[in-house]
């Protein structure tokens, strides 16, 4: 007679979540939003709103840059917990920098759009 398994706790259902998928659209729609925004508000509002346009690249690519790393990095499920953590900070710097740059393109673009 072979053993059963021991029964779970209560609470504790058994999980069949395979954790987060990696979603393309929703990564690079997040990291081209600050720079859509610039171009927007650039282009429409002229040379009065290229400084609101300037601070919302800067605190618009900060959050796209968290939102795109922790995205990239939750979809990494083979990795252990550390490696995971390394790889979302990584990803955090660089996509950062990386929405920081389109926005900055963004912002020139609607800048001469303007005049």
């Amino acid at each position: 007679m072979e053993p059963s398994p021991p029964p779970l706790p209560k609470g504790h259902p058994a999980s069949t979540d395979r954790g987060c998928r990696f979603n393309p659209w929703l990564f690079f729609s997040v990291l081209a939003a600050p720079a859509v925004v610039n171009l927007l508000a650039a282009t429409f509002l002229g040379d009065d709103g290229l400084g609101a346009a300037f601070l919302m690249g800067v605190g618009g690519s900060a959050i796209a840059g968290i939102i795109c790393g922790v995205h990239f990095a939750r979809s990494m499920g083979q990795l252990t917990k550390g490696v995971k953590i390394g790889v979302g900070v990584a990803m955090t710097v660089g996509c950062i920098g990386g929405a920081f740059l389109l926005a900055f393109g963004g912002c020139a673009l609607g800048a001469n759009l303007a005049k």
